[in-house]
């Protein structure tokens, strides 16, 4: 399940909404969470569902970072836009549905977490930002990690200038570079 649907909203009772990736029939499982306020769209694309809600949570990283430097909204908003066009690249170069990443799964999922005061991606890059690097941990940092084990991210602009600033702990006010590239 993923979709813009951060816990402290969908738990304050504001709801949210996504995909729901599934091998089987969904019928059960969508109106369990109906009542809870979250509309979910089945599919059964789990590979490009999972592809993009890890995607997601290594941009919004990048999205924190840019807050940690503060880059500015107008930095923000286009590295968002350069955020979703290389998703839907690394879903191709991945021979996934492409146009799943401008959708609930996709962008919708990487505003929330990008842009959300209560994501611990987004937090997580402020901190990145902001100069630390030490005893971090979490989902994006993890997958960023791994990502050059499954594609070459040398052809991927943003997944490999957060690379080179986590890994290789390169200044992080190198990724506004990327804004206008």
């Amino acid at each position: 399940i993923y979709g813009p649907m951060l816990a402290a909203e969908v738990l304050a009772g504001d709801g949210g909404s996504g995909f729901l990736a599934t091998k089987r029939p969904a019928g059960d499982i969508l109106a369990d969470f109906k009542t809870g306020g979250i509309h979910l769209e089945p599919t059964s694309d789990v590979a490009t569902v999972a592809a993009c809600g890890t995607l997601k949570n290594i941009y919004a990283l990048g999205l924190g970072v840019l807050d940690g430097i503060q880059a500015g909204t107008n930095a923000k908003a286009a590295m968002t836009v350069r955020m979703a066009a290389e998703l839907a690249a690394v879903l191709g170069k991945l021979q996934l549905d492409r146009s799943l990443a401008y959708s609930q799964c996709g962008l919708g999922d990487l505003l929330a977490t990008g842009w959300g005061s209560t994501s611990y991606n987004h937090h997580i890059g402020i901190e990145i930002g902001g100069g630390e690097t030490d005893g971090l941990s979490g989902e994006g940092l993890n997958s960023l990690m791994e990502i050059p084990s499954v594609i070459d991210i040398a052809n991927f602009p943003i997944l490999s200038s957060l690379h080179h600033i986590i890994v290789n702990k390169a200044p992080a006010e190198q990724f506004r570079d990327l804004i206008n590239k």
